[in-house]
């Protein structure tokens, strides 16, 4: 620990920076960023969250006052639940990433990107970077249609778990137990 109360602990794509209770997720790919969502992102994140391709099998399409309450509620908390993804080159928001306790042992892991930033393999560098980055293991949870985010558990060698509330519920077990 440093004189300024922080702790770091690295890892190849990202830290985990802690300081006085509150933890910050910050990872870098070779495309992209994670980081804090500030109030300001609310202009970036609107379009996004609105846009009813994007939010077809999650939720309906937030308004601008939803967005506005989704990062003060979820993006600002501590530790928040919801980071920023961020292209490195262009500095665009481009979607959220959500990353918080599952249970005792697991993060629940999704994303959210821009429409024009679907089918880039985005969101298979996340699930990559994240599985560097953390010593539990992971949930990925997706409405029954959402066959791309299923595709991408099953190409990460997620393990189906089973099916409930119309979702499907995948989890990459860090440590698997000894056969």
């Amino acid at each position: 620990m440093n004189p300024e109360g922080a702790d770091r602990r690295s890892s190849k794509s990202g830290f985990l920076h802690k300081q006085k209770g509150r933890i910050m997720v910050h990872i870098q790919t070779e495309r992209l960023k994670i980081r804090c969502l500030r109030e300001e992102d609310c202009a970036s994140l609107f379009p996004i969250l609105s846009d009813p391709a994007v939010m077809r099998y999650i939720e309906p399409p937030f308004t601008l006052s939803k967005t506005t309450d989704f990062i003060r509620t979820a993006g600002l908390g501590h530790p928040p639940p919801v980071y920023a993804i961020v292209e490195r080159v262009s500095q665009e928001l481009i979607g959220h990433l959500i990353w918080h306790p599952y249970d005792d042992t697991s993060m629940e892991l999704g994303w959210i990107l821009k429409r024009d930033r679907q089918g880039l393999g985005y969101a298979t560098e996340l699930t990559r970077a994240l599985l560097e980055y953390t010593d539990r293991d992971i949930v990925i949870e997706c409405d029954v249609r959402q066959e791309i985010t299923r595709h991408i558990a099953e190409k990460m060698r997620f393990q189906f778990m089973e099916i409930k509330d119309r979702l499907v519920i995948y989890q990459y077990k860090k440590h698997r137990a000894a056969a």
